[in-house]
């Protein structure tokens, strides 16, 4: 796990990137090409992008994948971000903020298929910091199996993949305050 800096914040604040790095993370090494089509894209404007993610240390080649060597396959630098300085929580988190306003801005003048409805969840827990992390790993690795087990029964069934839709999905855990305002 690495902490997110300024740049790589800066790198992600776009709805296409952060796409981009939900694709690779949940489905492996792929080409600009492979990450056009669910993006609807041309490959061009997807490398643009994949060269801001990687100048930002968000993404990086994938070595060994694939025959033809003049094909550059892509994979996320890192599974999953943490903020280790507390005192850089308040100027990130505004960061996120705007990212995750952006998107749903987005979501919400986009016409969704008919049958799709966007979803919000919310849950709280009461628990010691340790037993918090291994919940948000926990949750990454099953949403990342149940992603990952959908996708399978799809292209088994044969779903139409012009059909297919991207969906976001934003997980940000941070301490709930205390009736006297504190987190401590």
């Amino acid at each position: 796990m690495e902490s997110p800096n300024m740049e790589q914040l800066r790198a992600v604040a776009h709805p296409t990137r952060i796409r981009i790095m939900t694709l690779l993370a949940y489905q492996g090494p792929l080409r600009a090409t492979d990450l056009g089509e669910p993006l609807g894209l041309a490959p061009n404007a997807v490398s643009y992008h994949l060269r801001i993610l990687a100048r930002a240390g968000l993404v990086t080649e994938a070595t060994g994948v694939g025959q033809d060597k003049r094909e550059r396959w892509w994979q996320t630098a890192h599974a999953r971000y943490e903020i280790d300085d507390p005192g850089q929580a308040p100027q990130l988190f505004t960061h996120i903020r705007q990212v995750v306003e952006r998107a749903l801005d987005q979501a919400l003048q986009s016409d969704l298929p008919e049958g799709s409805k966007p979803a919000l969840s919310f849950a709280s827990a009461w628990l010691p910091p340790a037993e918090f992390d291994q919940v948000l790993g926990a949750v990454g690795a099953a949403t990342e199996k149940q992603l990952k087990l959908a996708q399978a029964a799809a292209e088994q069934r044969g779903a139409d993949k012009s059909e297919w839709r991207m969906y976001d999905i934003v997980l940000v855990a941070s301490p709930a305050p205390r009736e006297d305002g504190s987190t401590s």
